[in-house]
């Protein structure tokens, strides 16, 4: 469990790495330098964040709030921040997401780490370069959310265990695995559901379902 917890707060670590190495070279413009120190801001709230989440789940509440949350900011959002690390990696970044906003019931700052630790784990599966695909579908009474990569995929045992607190799989110091016992835990917070497909050499998909904001079950909302 301290590998997945440490790996959750390296990854805004290693977005504010990525930024502050960009504003060390002398031909960055005015508007790329603020870029990067936005990014940094945001990387540091994101570690905030994250810490005051594992508290949260260290003290769980019996009837957490959930609010009306656009899925596609979080997309948007996520996407920004992990810029710096995919043009270092030489990884193109696609997304295909509908044109009007799609609400789900949750905690933004727990599903923005869900995607989050998604998308760097798909990132270090890549080490050569690749593609990441982040997809959105709203449907009737759900939303489908999913990840793809072509990276270097996850094997029949790794599979089997991905989601145990306890396992930190093969290329741990990659991060492949690790904090995923973590969005596990998120997602059925939010009453969804998380599936992996992977074949080992070939990709990893990993596909999350989340109920639809219902406002005469969820409330007025925001």
């Amino acid at each position: 469990m301290a590998g997945g917890i440490a790996h959750e707060i390296r990854n805004p670590l290693a977005i504010c790495s990525s930024a502050a190495q960009f504003l060390e070279e002398d031909d960055n413009t005015p508007e790329f330098r603020q870029e990067c120190i936005d990014k940094i801001k945001t990387g540091i709230r994101r570690a905030s964040d994250i810490i005051e989440n594992l508290l949260r789940f260290a003290r769980p509440s019996k009837n957490p709030s959930m609010d009306k949350v656009n899925l596609l900011s979080i997309v948007e959002e996520t996407v920004a921040l992990v810029e710096s690390q995919v043009k270092v990696k030489k990884i193109d970044i696609h997304t295909d997401i509908p044109s009007s906003p799609v609400w789900v019931p949750g905690i933004t700052s727990l599903l923005q780490q869900v995607l989050l630790n998604l998308c760097l784990n798909s990132i270090n599966a890549m080490p050569g370069g690749g593609q990441l695909t982040i997809e959105v579908e709203n449907r009737n009474t759900e939303v489908i959310l999913r990840v793809q990569d072509t990276g270097s995929g996850i094997s029949d045992e790794e599979r089997s265990q991905i989601f145990d607190p306890f396992y930190t799989g093969r290329n741990a110091d990659k991060g492949t695995g690790l904090g995923l016992s973590i969005c596990y835990s998120i997602v059925k917070q939010h009453l969804g559901e998380i599936e992996l497909e992977s074949e080992d050499g070939c990709g990893t998909t990993f596909t999350i379902r989340l109920p639809s904001y219902n406002p005469s079950i969820h409330g007025g909302g925001q």
